[in-house]
């Protein structure tokens, strides 16, 4: 529970397979340690894979996503957003916006698909 003022924020377990959902509005995601996580949020959001070989999806507004230590899957949406691959090799794909995008360890495949691309 929270009041109006707090965003939300939510947490995957560390022992199985977590979707986590975002609302519209402003929400912090965290996933769990050992698992593949799935995250689909909309508003401006922070999303954290953690461990796991992770799915994020940023979708509408400015997004700051970061993978984890495992390969993943990082997807900015619409609007600028900051990317980190974090460990393990990582697809990361920037869309529409001005994108910030970081590989970091591993062997990472990086797309900008439209906007201005800043490559850390």
């Amino acid at each position: 529970v929270w009041g109006r003022q707090r965003p939300p924020t939510r947490s995957g377990g560390e022992l199985d397979s977590d979707t986590l959902t975002g609302d519209s509005g402003n929400d912090t995601l965290y996933g769990g340690m050992q698992n593949p996580l799935a995250v689909d949020a909309s508003g401006r959001d922070l999303l954290l894979g953690n461990s796991g070989f992770d799915l994020l999806y940023g979708q509408e507004a400015d997004d700051s996503l970061s993978g984890g230590e495992d390969g993943d899957t990082l997807y900015g949406g619409k609007d600028s957003d900051f990317i980190h691959g974090d460990g393990g090799d990582d697809l990361i794909l920037g869309d529409n916006g001005n994108d910030t995008l970081c590989g970091d360890d591993g062997s990472d495949t990086i797309l900008g698909i439209t906007g201005e691309l800043m490559l850390l």
